[in-house]
């Protein structure tokens, strides 16, 4: 008697455990059916915020699609960041290019919902442009004046600010807190928003890029 209740409840807990493991290898397959099939669906309160902290989506110009999709779930996001501006090095001088992408009309649709901070990366920028600038007080305080500016004449919140990944050379790397806490103090005294890009492996927070699913 005892070895046959022994025998079935060897053979329930065989099922229950052959059970789990089939549901729950159900579940994972549902699971990316599931994001596949509703993909391009969203909340129909468009202005839902899911988390309350800060949460930053960016806009490029190679999706057209994308400046759209920023005007109705605008409201999802805390900042938005359209893509648009570089900051170029030649003979000496440090400019910002990128400005003749900016859309009046856009930015006040877009700015019910959330704060316009555009990122700025340096572009084509080689090590001795990079030294050049981190040296010079006189450039660094002309950089800092241009982009609080260029913010000022579009009616900016701030920006982001792209640069960490481009450091060529570890002395540069080294060098460029200073640089960065500098340039994000003159900023926010201003009144402006700055926001730094750091790549995954310097710190535990990094910019994830994602697709908004579903009713999150």
């Amino acid at each position: 008697m005892l070895l046959r209740l022994g025998i079935i409840l060897s053979l329930l807990c065989l099922v229950s455990c052959t059970l789990s493991q089939g549901n729950k290898k159900k579940k994972t397959e549902s699971k990316w059916k599931d994001i596949v099939d509703n993909h391009g669906t969203y909340h129909r309160n468009t202005a839902f915020r899911a988390v309350n902290d800060m949460t930053l989506a960016y806009v490029t110009p190679w999706n057209n699609h994308g400046y759209d999709v920023a005007k109705f779930l605008g409201g999802k996001f805390t900042h938005i960041s359209p893509v648009w501006l570089q900051l170029k090095h030649h003979g000496g001088d440090t400019f910002i290019t990128g400005d003749h992408d900016i859309d009046q009309g856009w930015l006040k649709e877009v700015r019910k919902a959330g704060k316009i901070v555009p990122r700025i990366l340096f572009d084509g920028w080689q090590a001795h442009d990079f030294r050049e600038l981190f040296d010079s007080e006189i450039q660094r305080s002309k950089l800092a004046n241009d982009i609080i500016s260029m913010i000022r004449m579009h009616h900016l919140d701030g920006i982001v600010l792209e640069i960490w990944s481009q450091m060529p050379t570890r002395e540069l790397l080294e060098n460029l807190p200073n640089f960065v806490r500098e340039l994000a103090v003159k900023i926010r005294n201003a009144g402006y928003t700055f926001i730094l890009v750091i790549p995954p492996a310097v710190y535990q927070r990094f910019v994830l890029i994602s697709l908004h699913f579903k009713d999150q």
